[in-house]
């Protein structure tokens, strides 16, 4: 039965009472701090949520049952009673770790805004002071002595428990107040049962529970103390569902000792004792950061340069563009993927494939939700379709908004936003094997800064002079952008004092060493789009004067970027999407446009790229094409890659100059088939011991491009298959099979000669997740999503990527 829980251990001669306090367990502890210690009895129950949300308590736009992370609901057993402290950690006692330690009154006596890694440095420091060892509890630990035998949806009931309440077992403010450090790496549930868990061996996220994460209501500013993390000044009321049992949360493990102002209320409390015997679980790996290899043959192949060269793909599968979480996790999808995906940001992988990450939000939702998560898709060189989405990461009940990615020589760097966070306004990664794996995500430490900050990344990164200072873009406030600088590859950022005429303002390097910001958006010059320019790194900026570019106002973000050719490449549309800001009158065309300038953006060759798609939320006399928040890259081959959004679907435009230079419309030279085509090669990858790691075949398309071609596979160090797909020019056939690392199946793709295909996921334990079937990237058919227990869940009738239900309802 959901929700039960047996106690099932003894306390020394004391039976355990089923749900309930020990019977005769030893009494309370205090340790040298102060910090008393209760007495938790081993047993078993059902973690993760199981009880509507009312939207009245603050439930997720996005469901109705919990946010996906306390999903599905599975039963775990903890086979060892523990000590945990009756309380979170109180100032008192931190402040004999740390006396420098300045709290807030508004969670006295608990200590706030404390990193996950100093929570650690005080358990090591009160280990080592009482001979006894102290922890971090594990998320199941914190769970099951939260909910203390209960099974609603607070210990309480229905309603939240009045702070300093004791909880069945006698903790308190467990449930309602301060946030809490877990031990737990954050991740998906399993679909299994589990005992004496501690979590996936790695993520991006530390787990918080005890809610109070949920910063909307956070005062912007407040001062920070570097080794300890931030020190609160001024907080709102916590929203009552993020205080419930069953709720999670994530933060950067390190965030609070790496910026300088204020990003959480987060607390500890500690267990006495030593970790569970047992092994982390492996982490889930998004496909798009799975099996990626390293080789880089065949990366100068391409359409010849002479040749005008266009070929345009879908990006984005259907759904989950415009549909309902429900509907997008029964297609299939990881249920962190939402409806709206937007505001990415791409690069061009050293071993040339092409990433990008993009936040996603509940489709009709606020972008500023929190359950806004980042999600990632790859199109592998020489694959004629991109990866399906999948969690790049979630900080769980905060907003993640808007990424940028730069290659910066190999090194790959990923910046992502968030509204409402605090006053943070960018967090970073790096990656050095082509987007497989990241550093930790990381806050800046922000050494100066002149004035409201969107933590918004735009499109541009670059190094002024080449190996210097790292320069991006980010909006500020209205209808401006600046440029954040670090002088020591990411250790400090400073603001570099600017503001552009333009939100969402691209930027490049003239070669006389000025920095040319094209305008953006919000911001106009009579109807025209302005740029500026400046000379001292973006401390100041020149008067705006005009492009020959329309304005631009919601949906949209033009991009820039300096080709290898040295021409400048810039992209955008027509005409603004607000009726309230026209175009200018000379500007007669419609829909979007590609633009080369070989005078350093004086003046501008400007294309209409026929093939846009128009903006999602557009019908009737204003459908016209547009690239919404586009971006462009250039490929080692000298392609010219552009990517839209708020399109449905997204599209990718491949191209190079001699198309933009040329009368030509639609696609060119854009098939790979043929009998010019070259011979298969077949290539082999080795991790560093000399197992195989991968095995592929490639070959010279008719288009001069480089193709996957025949099977494919990739090997776990033990040898052991985990994937395997057959390519035909590019495209993919037949049964495409991803497995887990233990052996079993994760899912299959069966793709049949007609276009249409069936994909299934599994979970854990075997039994089928998900079953969809699909036209190309278009789901088209009737979809089902189970429990791990078989129960059907959800059903869906699709049509050209819609859904709808069925005629019965399971």
């Amino acid at each position: 039965m959901k929700g039960l829980i047996v106690a099932s251990a003894l306390w020394g001669a004391g039976v355990v009472a089923c749900g309930g306090e020990p019977a005769a367990s030893p009494p309370p502890s205090v340790d040298s701090v102060g910090l008393k210690l209760l007495a938790i009895p081993a047993g078993s129950f059902v973690m993760g949520e199981t009880h509507r949300t009312p939207r009245s308590l603050g439930g997720p736009a996005s469901g109705t049952q919990g946010d996906w992370d306390e999903h599905p609901a599975h039963r775990v057993t903890l086979t060892q009673g523990y000590l945990i402290s009756e309380t979170p950690v109180t100032i008192e006692a931190y402040r004999q770790f740390r006396r420098d330690y300045q709290g807030s009154d508004l969670f006295a006596p608990y200590v706030a805004g404390i990193s996950w890694d100093d929570a650690n440095a005080f358990c090591r420091w009160l280990s080592a002071k009482e001979g006894r060892p102290y922890r971090l509890p594990t998320e199941a630990e914190w769970e099951y002595a939260a909910r203390a035998g209960t099974t609603s949806l607070f210990w309480s009931g229905a309603t939240p428990p009045a702070r300093n309440a004791a909880n069945p077992w006698g903790l308190r403010d467990i449930g309602a107040g301060i946030a809490e450090w877990c031990a737990d790496w954050h991740g998906a549930y399993p679909g299994l049962d589990e005992t004496d868990p501690v979590g996936p061996a790695s993520g991006m996220a530390r787990v918080v529970r005890n809610s109070g994460i949920e910063l909307r209501e956070l005062s912007a500013k407040a001062g920070g103390v570097p080794t300890l993390g931030f020190r609160p000044s001024r907080f709102a009321a916590i929203p009552a569902y993020f205080q419930r049992s069953a709720n999670r949360a994530s933060m950067p493990p390190a965030a609070a000792s790496t910026a300088g102002y204020v990003v959480h209320a987060i607390g500890f409390r500690v267990v006495q004792g030593a970790p569970p015997p047992t092994a982390p679980r492996a982490a889930d790996v998004p496909f798009p950061l799975d099996g990626v290899l390293q080789s880089t043959a065949g990366i100068d192949a391409g359409p010849p340069p002479d040749r005008p060269y266009l070929r345009m793909r879908v990006m984005l599968p259907l759904p989950p563009e415009g549909s309902s979480p429900d509907a997008i996790a029964t297609a299939g999808f990881h249920p962190a993927v939402g409806g709206h995906i937007h505001s990415g940001g791409l690069a061009v992988m050293p071993n040339g494939d092409l990433l990008e990450v993009s936040f996603s939000s509940t489709m009709g939702a606020s972008e500023s939700d929190p359950d806004a998560t980042m999600v990632v898709f790859r199109l592998r060189r020489g694959s004629a379709e991109w990866d399906l989405p999948d969690l790049f990461y979630d900080l769980a009940d905060l907003n993640d908004q808007s990424g940028l990615m730069w290659n910066d020589r190999g090194r790959v760097w990923f910046f992502g936003g968030g509204r409402y966070i605090g006053d943070v306004p960018f967090k970073f990664t790096t990656s050095a094997d082509s987007g497989a794996t990241w550093t930790p995500l990381t806050f800046p430490r922000i050494t100066r800064r002149t004035g409201f900050i969107e933590a918004q990344p735009i499109t541009s990164a670059f190094r002024d002079p080449p190996g210097g200072t790292i320069y991006f873009g980010s909006d500020a406030e209205g209808g401006s952008s600046l440029l954040w600088a670090s002088d020591d590859d990411g250790g400090t950022w400073r603001d570099t004092g600017g503001r552009t005429a333009g939100r969402h303002t691209a930027f490049a390097v003239l070669r006389d060493g000025r920095i040319l910001g094209m305008g953006g958006k919000s911001t106009d010059i009579h109807g025209y789009m302005p740029r500026v320019f400046s000379g001292d790194h973006g401390r100041t900026w020149s008067a705006p004067e005009p492009t020959p570019f329309s304005t631009l106002a919601g949906g949209q973000r033009p991009t820039l970027l300096r080709l290898q050719s040295g021409r400048l490449f810039f992209a955008g549309d027509f005409q603004s999407s607000s009726a309230k800001t026209p175009p200018p009158p000379e500007i007669a065309q419609h829909g979007s446009y590609v633009a080369l300038s070989d005078d350093e953006g004086r003046t501008w060759r400007i294309k209409r790229l026929a093939l846009a798609r128009p903006h999602e939320g557009k019908t009737g006399d204003r459908a016209y094409g547009s690239l919404g928040y586009c971006i462009a890259v250039q490929s080692a081959n000298g392609v010219i890659q552009l990517t839209t959004s708020v399109n449905r679907p997204a599209l990718h435009f491949e191209m190079n100059e001699a198309w933009i230079l040329s009368d030509l419309e639609g696609e060119a030279n854009a098939s790979p088939a043929g009998t010019s085509a070259g011979p298969r090669v077949e290539h082999a990858e080795r991790y560093p011991g000399g197992a195989l790691r991968a095995t592929w075949g490639s070959r010279r398309g008719a288009n001069g491009d480089y193709v996957l071609d025949g099977g494919e596979a990739w090997f776990g160090p033990d040898g052991r298959k985990r994937y395997e797909v057959d390519y035909d020019f590019g495209r993919k056939a037949g049964r495409e099979t991803l497995w887990r690392r233990d052996g079993s199946v994760a899912w299959t793709w069966d793709r049949r000669p007609d276009g249409t295909g069936t994909w299934i996921r599994y979970w854990e334990n075997g039994t089928k997740r998900t079953q969809s079937q699909w036209r190309g990237l278009v789901a088209a058919g009737e979809a089902t999503r189970w429990e791990p227990d078989g129960t059907v869940a959800a059903r869906y009738q699709f049509a050209d990527g819609f859904a709808g239900r069925p005629p019965r309802e399971p």
